[in-house]
């Protein structure tokens, strides 16, 4: 009886090992797709505070902003090397506890802004520490990072 038990322990070890692997395997090979949220990040909205918008970040530096605008949540991804500014539809990322987001396309799929489709120029301002762009309501979002 004890070695029927062992055989079945050593089975489902090796199992969850496995399983254990194909995870790390899959996060590894898709880490452009993966945001984390910037802790400490704070978010301006018209001058106030937006304590309800949130700043995502991908290892390239490549900015996700969640700001909640007076018609409701924007997405803004702002690509400080490239100094543009796009909007993003949510409908392209899953947001998941701990802070974490998955973005379904790479490159990500975003409309940019001071284009044919939004003629509002973002007027893109970097600083250390600092990233300010006009929404989509013309209305000025600054992250202090």
């Amino acid at each position: 009886m004890l070695e029927i038990l062992n055989k079945h322990w050593r089975k489902l070890i090796t199992v969850l090992v496995v399983l254990l692997l194909m995870v790390g395997e899959a996060i590894l090979l898709t880490t452009d797709h993966w945001l984390t949220r910037v802790r400490g990040a704070t978010v301006a909205y018209n001058g106030q505070p937006s304590n309800a918008s949130r700043v995502y970040q991908r290892q390239d530096g490549k900015l996700l902003v969640q700001v909640q605008e007076d018609t409701g949540p924007s997405f803004y991804l702002v690509d400080p090397v490239r100094r543009i500014v796009g909007i993003a539809s949510p409908t392209r990322f899953v947001f998941l506890p701990g802070g974490y987001v998955y973005g379904r396309d790479v490159p990500a799929s975003y409309t940019l802004m001071k284009s044919a489709k939004i003629e509002v120029d973002p007027q893109l301002v970097i600083e250390p520490g600092a990233v300010e762009f006009n929404s989509f309501e013309k209305r000025r979002v600054r992250l202090t990072l």
